[in-house]
């Protein structure tokens, strides 16, 4: 699964936690390798921060 996501995206703390309840391999994908897929194609990084800025802004109106 996917978990953190956000942070990477948007400069802002992560929006959950999680605990393993089985043994888990971890993979930490690091904002700058994030920052050189996106580079590579001009209209999506912009776009994938859209959505994710608008995800986080309706996660925080339903939860507070």
């Amino acid at each position: 699964d996917v978990f953190g996501e956000l942070a990477v995206l948007t400069d802002e703390p992560r929006s959950a936690s999680v605990e393993a309840i089985d043994d888990v391999t971890v993979a930490i994908v690091k904002r700058k390798y994030f920052e050189e897929e996106l580079a590579a194609v001009t209209w999506l990084g912009p776009f994938i921060r859209t959505l994710a800025e608008r995800f986080r802004e309706a996660d925080q109106r339903a939860n507070h």
